[in-house]
């Protein structure tokens, strides 16, 4: 998907039997994902349907966890891609509240809520405000899904988001070197890039 080749991601995703992924590397519907690889391979009425699917998945889901904040960040998320608009603000809305400061919704999600609702400045904000705050090695795990994620491609080519990426780059070579120079020397390393 992120290579930009969503045949192959639905050939890959129709080989999952689950209708969600729960791992550490991925929380969400799997009709998200496919949702994307149709809107990729131009097939917007195809997405929508998908992105309806994980919705209909994930109001089920809130009905018995209620305070999942991920299953609320995604309900917002899928509402905000299926155009309902007013209803994706509020359960936005009622995510971040219910979060507070001890949990905040990330900034990555928060970037594609917005950028759902086609508000372009908004996301770039979100996205500044939460790239601050990462480590450098945070920022190394990050770059992909700003590089690659389909959410992020209308904002991408922002001078913004593009020295982000830029800076991000750079560090990600950094560390590579550092780790390169440690292992030269014989000294374990647990920078992982």
């Amino acid at each position: 998907l992120w290579r930009g080749e969503p045949e192959k991601a639905l050939r890959a995703l129709a080989m999952v039997p689950q209708d969600y992924f729960e791992e550490y590397a991925a929380q969400e519907p799997k009709g998200y994902l496919t949702g994307w690889a149709h809107k990729l391979a131009g097939r917007p009425t195809a997405a929508t349907a998908e992105w309806r699917a994980a919705l209909t998945l994930v109001e089920e889901r809130l009905k018995t966890d209620g305070r999942n904040f991920a299953l609320l960040t995604q309900r917002a998320l899928l509402l905000a891609l299926t155009d309902q608009r007013e209803a994706a603000r509020a359960a936005w809305q009622l995510r971040v509240e219910l979060g507070g400061s001890e949990r905040p919704p990330g900034y990555e999600s928060e970037a594609q809520v917005f950028l759902a609702l086609d508000e372009p400045a908004q996301a770039i904000a979100a996205i500044e405000r939460g790239w601050a705050k990462l480590s450098p090695t945070n920022r190394s795990t990050r770059l992909p899904s700003l590089r690659y994620h389909p959410a992020f491609a209308p904002i991408r080519d922002d001078p913004r988001i593009q020295r982000i990426i830029s800076e991000a780059t750079t560090l990600v070579q950094e560390l590579k070197a550092a780790q390169t120079a440690l292992a030269d020397f014989g000294v374990l390393s647990s920078i992982q890039v």
